[in-house]
């Protein structure tokens, strides 16, 4: 039987992204009667056994951290997955790592290799040029939005047209957490740039108490749980922390159920987009338009908020944004919650 291996190691969102693919590449003509592997990112496994683990036959799983803190875990790694021999590998990850995707790439033994051609985000040009060399073919895309060039790298990969989509979280079956009149703010952020300030969390949280019954369920890792403790000190009410007290499927059902999510650019942002949820997502302006916002033709129940007086298109070349995501009023956030539980 033919092997075909997919390498997939980024963040969370990055899957939420990506996801919906893995059903386009096990129903191929081309693929549907291979042995496929999946190399994930153990961050998400829960979500891929949850949603998705019928499209793969064997995963592999890799721990990002564990990779880059232990040199025996990298070697072991390294040498785990050269083990085995693969007709094909895909490695559909725009921005590949030198020490990660194109690492693991090239000590994977395959026949054919395919791959983004790509950027120079997470690689200088002399680490590009040596990492080209590691694939068969690099696949060039010109869509902007991340989800769409997963699309057309997939549909060149698979030489077939998909039909027009967006990404999507189906759950299969009902559970416990039910709260449909909740509202979930998200007040972390994986770095500190892309964190609106907490006393403005503070403002937004006391503002919805006074003027809401909903309760209001403070989401996160448990890393974060001080910021939500830091915003219950200073606010009283109906608050709920919830950071680290839910694993990954859990969270995607209580999110499921709630009225409304208020986040800043995280992996929440997208689940509640593919989860068809009415959001307002903070935003500092980080790569614009690669990853938030979304495309207006999918961009459904969303809010987008931009620091205060930006003209969206200063932010081009899906580069780091020079503003400061405490720009982003209080007021501006307040009246798009506003716009959403008017119409909810």
């Amino acid at each position: 039987m033919n092997r075909l291996v997919i390498l997939k190691i980024d963040a969370i969102g990055d899957y939420i992204l990506f996801r919906n693919f893995l059903k386009s590449i096990r129903d191929s003509p081309k693929y549907n009667h291979w042995h496929i592997t999946l190399i994930g990112n153990s961050l998400w496994k829960e979500l891929f056994v949850g949603l998705d683990k019928e499209y793969i036959d064997k995963t592999i799983w890799f721990d990002s951290r564990r990779f880059t803190a232990s040199r025996i875990y990298r070697r072991f790694f390294l040498w785990g997955v050269s083990f085995k021999k693969y007709d094909q590998l895909i490695s559909p990850t725009f921005s590949r790592r030198f020490f990660y995707e194109d690492d693991i790439v090239k000590n994977i033994r395959a026949k054919v290799k395919v791959g983004f051609e790509g950027d120079f985000a997470n690689k200088t040009v002399s680490q590009k040029k040596i990492s080209d060399s590691f694939y068969s073919h690099l696949i060039s895309v010109a869509s902007e939005f991340e989800y769409y060039r997963n699309k057309e790298f997939v549909e060149t990969f698979l030489d077939q047209h998909l039909p027009d989509c967006v990404p999507s979280i189906v759950l299969k079956n009902d559970n416990h957490y039910s709260v449909p009149k909740s509202i979930i703010i998200f007040p972390g952020a994986s770095v500190k740039s892309k964190q609106w300030p907490i006393p403005n969390f503070v403002q937004l949280v006391t503002w919805l108490v006074s003027n809401y019954s909903s309760e209001i369920i403070i989401c996160g890792s448990k890393s974060e749980s001080h910021l939500a403790e830091e915003i219950i000190r200073n606010c009283s009410g109906n608050i709920k922390n919830m950071c680290g007290k839910t694993s990954l499927m859990e969270f995607v059902y209580l999110m499921n159920t709630v009225k409304l999510v208020v986040t800043n650019d995280t992996s929440a942002f997208h689940f509640a987009a593919a989860l068809r949820k009415d959001v307002v997502c903070i935003f500092k302006g980080d790569y614009f338009g690669r990853f938030v916002p979304y495309p207006k033709e999918i961009e459904g129940k969303m809010i987008t908020l931009l620091p205060d007086g930006i003209e969206k298109n200063v932010l081009s070349n899906f580069s780091l944004s020079p503003f400061d995501i405490s720009e982003v009023s209080v007021t501006s956030v307040i009246t798009a919650v506003q716009n959403k539980m008017n119409f909810i």
